[in-house]
């Protein structure tokens, strides 16, 4: 493996980078920093693909509630996870928020991806401890509320995507059951997992009393079911998922909404979440709230 610290470096420079051209209000610069195949799932639960959306949908916020805002952003923890992966946990505080002039904080979960000798960010998921999608500005688009993709069949797992399709639905089954014991074995020992209030928290069983004990009862006790929208195998045991998933439980009265990265019309309740999964171990995972990144260690 490529010097680590060195490595290390260079991506602190694309963090530096996207504060550099948020700061400046520069959304062009910004979506270079993202793979052609890029997908950002932002704080409202909007699913983004490739640069150019990326760019588009920034350019209409910097010309509205940000364009006076001003960013601080830090690398908190860099995993390289292979020679040219990389999980990245960064903070955010945004100030000039047009809708609230009080600071908002966030914590911003990344995949990067190395091609050429250059790092690009090929997933990232953003979740901020504060909703202000009621204050007026969601930005919601086309798309981002929709039904489930279709599951996989059931039957016995016959390859790694059978298997990554496996331990989702096991996730839901620990959250429906709210089984703490099956919860935790889905985590690595070293897990990193960001809540929906954008609390960074560590080690399985912590993670999985977490989410039963805080993230379930503020969803109200729902059950969740999930799907995956996009599925992209880096290598035989490193997959990025993008997975989407909905609360039938949680149904909304009324017009088009965003909370904590759900988004509701009148119906069951959407979310969107990207994953990094490694296999024959228990994942390992990032963000929540739209996002949930699970690299799986091989032993």
């Amino acid at each position: 493996m490529a010097d680590q610290s060195g490595e290390s470096e260079r991506i602190g420079g694309i963090i530096a980078g996207l504060m550099k051209a948020w700061n400046t209000h520069d959304m062009h610069a910004f979506a270079e920093l993202f793979a052609e195949d890029a997908s950002f799932v932002n704080v409202n639960g909007s699913w983004l693909e490739r640069p150019d959306q990326i760019e588009a949908f920034h350019r209409i916020i910097h010309n509205s509630i940000f364009k006076d805002s001003i960013a601080e952003i830090r690398p908190a923890k860099i995993r390289i996870v292979r020679s040219d992966v990389a999980v990245v946990q960064a903070t955010w505080q945004i100030r000039g928020d047009s809708r609230r002039s009080e600071p908002r904080d966030y914590v911003m979960t990344l995949v990067l991806r190395k091609q050429d000798e250059q790092w690009k960010i090929l997933a990232a998921q953003n979740g901020s401890a504060e909703d202000r999608a009621s204050l007026g500005f969601a930005n919601l688009r086309t798309g981002d509320v929709a039904s489930l993709p279709a599951r996989a069949a059931r039957g016995d797992p016959t390859d790694d995507k059978d298997r990554i399709h496996a331990a989702l639905a096991a996730f839901d089954a620990a959250w429906n059951h709210r089984d703490r014991g099956a919860m935790a074995r889905l985590f690595a020992g070293k897990a990193d997992f960001v809540d929906t209030a954008a609390r960074w928290l560590h080690d399985p069983q912590v993670i999985a009393n977490h989410i039963l004990d805080k993230e379930v009862p503020s969803l109200g006790g729902p059950t969740r079911a999930s799907g995956v929208e996009k599925l992209s195998m880096l290598y035989s045991d490193l997959a990025v998922v993008l997975q989407r998933w909905k609360s039938p439980s949680l149904g909304s009265i009324g017009s088009c909404s965003a909370r904590h990265g759900t988004t509701s019309c009148g119906g069951p309740r959407t979310r969107l979440a990207d994953s990094c999964r490694r296999r024959h171990a228990h994942p390992s995972v990032g963000p929540t709230y739209l996002n949930r990144l699970r690299c799986w260690p091989t032993p």
